[in-house]
């Protein structure tokens, strides 16, 4: 089966199609795969928006993926033209399409309601959210990364926006408390609230507990997790899978704020706490960093969970959409 895929299926990412035809055509070898615009009607399935007409093959069988619903939760976003002519794309392609896949459970929901689609076209796949390759470094890779940016030895990793709603003042407060008898490693983009967390680490003297690594590239960033002796991500907006799902592939016990895609994404192989409970968040580090028997559990429950994030499992459930339709 020929298979072509628009090179700006993703709203974000130009090169996503790219990867995911290269994913495709290492672990699901028995199909041809092409981004070229040009190329696109002579395929037998489709992957985009925009519907495909073909007189001498007939039209292609159509699959759209939706990575967000922001043109039906936030039209805002646009100027008032684009809005119109986005919304009415998405929406034709939608109705028109042979499948619908989107990258969460409460999207299908969403789109059931909303858009009245049938439920038994649109299939979850949120391994498509995350289409990332895990590599693990070595030893000596992951050492000169922690001299780069003077790591301690042991630490619980935090990811995520340095703005309030992810919750890093919630960890420090806890610390505070405890008198800092962990270390806590916070990556994410420099901002002014990263400053003022800098500030307020200095001002409560626990500058030698928590290190601020600010936009480690992907290289770096994998080694960081690979150092790690757990993850703490505790966002309640602005979240994203990918924190999580690099906490699953790197088998680190999690602690994660309850919210449903953390739930979605990372099930029982994870603790949840309340992100605004210092004295709960408090508790649920002590139990991720002092109970054996817990940690081991969790990390178990990572590595399984980890395998549904896999290349090979998303080629697997590619193919199986295809051979369905």
């Amino acid at each position: 089966m020929k298979i072509g895929f628009d090179p700006l299926m993703h709203p974000s990412d130009k090169s996503y199609a790219t990867r995911l035809a290269e994913l495709l055509a290492r672990y699901a070898p028995d199909h041809e795969y092409t981004c070229d615009a040009r190329r696109l009607s002579e395929c037998d399935l489709y992957h985009g928006i925009r519907r495909l007409r073909s007189a001498e093959k007939g039209d292609p069988k159509q699959v759209v993926v939706l990575f967000d619903l922001n043109f039906l939760r936030h039209p805002a976003m646009w100027p008032l033209p684009e809005r119109w002519l986005r919304v009415r794309a998405i929406r034709t392609g939608c109705l028109h399409a042979d499948c619908v896949v989107t990258v969460r459970a409460e999207y299908k929901r969403e789109l059931t309601r909303r858009l009245r689609l049938d439920e038994r076209k649109i299939r979850v796949l949120p391994s498509l959210g995350v289409l990332t390759e895990h590599e693990s470094g070595s030893p000596c890779a992951e050492e000169k990364i922690r001299r780069k940016y003077m790591l301690p030895n042991r630490f619980l990793l935090m990811v995520g926006t340095n703005e309030p709603g992810h919750h890093q003042k919630t960890v420090i407060d806890g610390m505070i408390g405890t008198g800092g008898d962990f270390n806590l490693v916070i990556c994410g983009r420099r901002t002014a609230y990263a400053d003022q967390l800098l500030a307020y680490v200095r001002e409560n003297h626990l500058a030698t507990k928590v290190s601020f690594v600010y936009e480690p590239g992907p290289a770096d960033l994998e080694a960081i997790y690979g150092m790690a002796c757990g993850l703490l991500y505790l966002p309640d907006k602005d979240v994203s899978p990918l924190p999580v799902v690099g906490g699953l592939r790197h088998g680190l016990p999690m602690l994660l704020s309850d919210v449903p895609l953390n739930r979605e994404t990372a099930g029982d192989a994870a603790l949840y706490a309340d992100p605004a409970s210092v004295d709960g968040v408090a508790r649920s580090v002590r139990r991720l960093l002092h109970d054996d028997a817990l940690r081991q559990e969790l990390c178990a429950r990572a590595s399984v969970q980890a395998g549904h994030y896999s290349a090979p499992a998303l080629a697997h459930e590619l193919e199986e959409l295809y051979a369905a339709l």
